[in-house]
Order: C-alpha cells, then structure tokens, then sequence
C-alpha cells in the first residue's frame, strides 16, 4: 500500500493547488506511471524487487525526462477534456517538467516509508525513508484518501468561482 490508484490524491491535491503551475495532466499520470515496474514483476514472475531501480529519485527522474518528451507532444490531446471539466491551462514545457517531477517524486515519497526493498538514493542501497510501524500503510492510504477528497473540494470551489465570475459578466 498504497494503492496505486490512492497516488491520485496526493497528486491531484498539489496539482489543484498549483494549477497555475504545474500541468494537471503530467502530475496525474506521473504519479502512477512508475507503478509499471511492479506490474511487471508480478505480471512476468521476475525474479526482481516489486520497487526496483525506477522507484528510486534516480530513476524517477529518467522516467520524468521521457514522461516530459512524450507530453510535449501528446499534451494537445488531453486539452478535450481539460476544458470539459474547466481546467484549461496553458500548456509549457516548465508546467509539464514540474508536473512530472512533482508526481513522479511525490510518488517515491509515499512508498518509500512502506517498503523495505525501495533503495530511494539507488547506487546507495537502503531506505532512509522506512517507519517501521505496522499501521505506516494504513496512515498512508488514509493521507492519500484525505487529499483526493480535498483536491475535489478545491475543485468544486474553483468551479463555483467559475461560475459566479461568468454569471457576474452578463
């Protein structure tokens, strides 16, 4: 734990909260991407750690190099359904760079206390990071429930002032 999924809180909190900043798409998908690698471990019974080399800030950030290429030329396509649900930014390279960096590094941040096999300064091998505490996973997943729930609210906040800033221009 956590969950993959649970990573959209954290991330969707600090996206909302610096929307002005950091590209909301790139945060969003940056903070479960790395989860891959231990799909991959369990899908192809590897003989590898479930949090391996890209769960470490080293490989999370060539994760982030190649997540900052592939949005610089896909972003266009999620513009769609950014303005569906009234989030449209304007995109740059430094929002989706922060974005990718942020989710990406927010997401070692969140496993790390968690699992004992994370080498989070990878060539350095252990973790720093780890509570030995047997409830750590289910305070983690309550923190990342609790900053989805907040992000939505931020959300629904930021479209009542939408909303009331159109209705006040008729």
């Amino acid at each position: 734990m956590p969950f993959t999924p649970f990573h959209f809180g954290p991330s969707g909190l600090i996206g909302q909260l610096l929307l002005k900043w950091v590209d909301f798409p790139t945060i969003l998908i940056a903070s479960v991407v790395i989860d891959i690698e231990p799909l991959f471990v369990i899908l192809f019974n590897l003989s590898y750690p479930l949090h391996g080399f890209f769960h470490s800030f080293l490989g999370a950030t060539l994760v982030a190099l190649l997540l900052i290429l592939i949005m610089r030329y896909f972003r266009r396509y999620f513009s769609v359904f950014m303005k569906i649900f009234k989030l449209k930014q304007d995109v740059t390279l430094k929002k989706i760079a922060l974005g990718a960096f942020i989710g990406l590094f927010a997401h070692i941040l969140l496993d790390a206390p968690i699992y004992v096999e994370m080498n989070p300064f990878f060539p350095i091998v252990g973790n720093p990071f780890l509570v030995k505490n047997a409830f750590i996973s289910l305070e983690i997943s309550i923190f990342c429930i609790f900053c989805f729930l907040s992000a939505i609210l931020i959300y629904c906040i930021r479209l009542i002032f939408q909303y009331r800033k159109r209705n006040r221009l008729k």
